[in-house]
């Protein structure tokens, strides 16, 4: 699989008829968790490990056949992760999925882009990546922005959960999608490794649990040796086991291990910061006595269990987010 992917319509299109069923717009914004440009206003991403506080992904815009990116982040910075307004809940993190932005201001800055209802998961143990309990969906009205970030190789207070474009490029994002787009544009936020898969002509994988399909955003790829693979915390977000939500142990030796509530284990890589597990090992440690099965060359697995069922989020709607409104009071030297 090639590590460099180049953003072509061709390739966007295929994606965002196979995520939403719809035709990609001619104009709109997006994001890619994940990756970064290989020089500012590049299409050509290259996959980057995701770090807390770090500018490790793209910020874009595409218009007919043309479009640029700069290197941002689409996770919020150490700073609000810790202290974030409503400790109880925790900072949220935007999910991949598209959504619609309007010009207006953030802070000092006449000229961003505003969401309007983004959805967000929110990290309420202050460790950066979303943990199996934290899968209540929050419904954001307003206040998830994208906008300018510091100058730093650091997001720090610059992010809540804002979409962030690192200068020294914001103003050019700003001035040529100001420019471009109507008042009102798709934001699209996507997975490297959806994009990653498409390149590489393998379909996407599709899990039912029980005759359930879980969402579709769900990062889930082909390894190299042909196994469908899921990060094991996104993957037990959707699930539960014994109708209570799932929670695991991790040992790093000998092996990247997960054990679970009932004991058993499911052994993994680490990449790009995240364990990563077979699917079909995960469901078979969750239940022994699963009937796990499918079809890989149509890319799907199936499983039924009488112990382990597939969850719909709980969605929760907030109006704002009040730490994302605060102005910066520390500015990133």
């Amino acid at each position: 699989m090639s590590t460099q992917i180049t953003l072509t319509r061709a390739l966007l299109s295929q994606l965002y008829d196979h995520l939403f069923g719809e035709t990609l717009p001619d104009k709109f914004l997006f994001g890619v968790r994940g990756a970064v440009p290989v020089s500012a206003g590049s299409l050509t991403i290259t996959p980057q490990a995701q770090n807390l506080d770090a500018y490790d992904d793209t910020i874009g815009y595409m218009v007919g056949e043309n479009g640029h990116a700069y290197i941002g982040s689409v996770d919020p910075g150490r700073y609000y992760t810790i202290h974030p307004e409503n400790s109880a809940l925790g900072c949220a993190h935007v999910i991949e999925g598209h959504y619609t932005f309007v010009k207006g201001s953030h802070k000092k800055e006449p000229h961003a882009w505003k969401g309007q209802n983004v959805h967000c998961w929110r990290d309420k143990n202050k460790n950066g990546v979303q943990d199996p309990a934290e899968k209540t969906v929050y419904v954001v009205t307003v206040s998830i922005d994208l906008h300018y970030g510091g100058v730093s190789n650091t997001v720090g207070e610059y992010s809540a959960g804002c979409q962030v474009v690192k200068q020294p490029n914001w103003d050019t994002y700003r001035d040529n999608t100001y420019s471009l787009f109507p008042n009102e544009a798709t934001y699209w936020l996507i997975n490297i490794n959806s994009l990653l898969q498409l390149q590489a002509q393998k379909p996407l994988p599709t899990v039912f649990i029980n005759g359930v399909a879980l969402p579709k955003d769900t990062p889930m790829w082909f390894s190299e040796e042909g196994r469908i693979v899921s990060p094991a915390r996104s993957f037990l977000a959707h699930l539960v086991l014994d109708n209570a939500p799932i929670t695991f142990t991790y040992s790093a030796t000998p092996t990247p291990t997960i054990t679970l509530p009932n004991g058993g284990t499911a052994t993994g890589k680490l990449v790009n910061g995240q364990l990563v597990c077979a699917v079909g090992d995960m469901l078979r440690a969750l239940d022994p006595s699963a009937n796990v099965g499918g079809n890989i060359e149509k890319a799907v697995v199936t499983a039924t269990s009488s112990h382990f069922s597939a969850v719909a989020p709980i969605t929760q709607q907030l109006a704002t987010l009040p730490e994302a409104e605060d102005e910066t009071p520390i500015p990133n030297p």
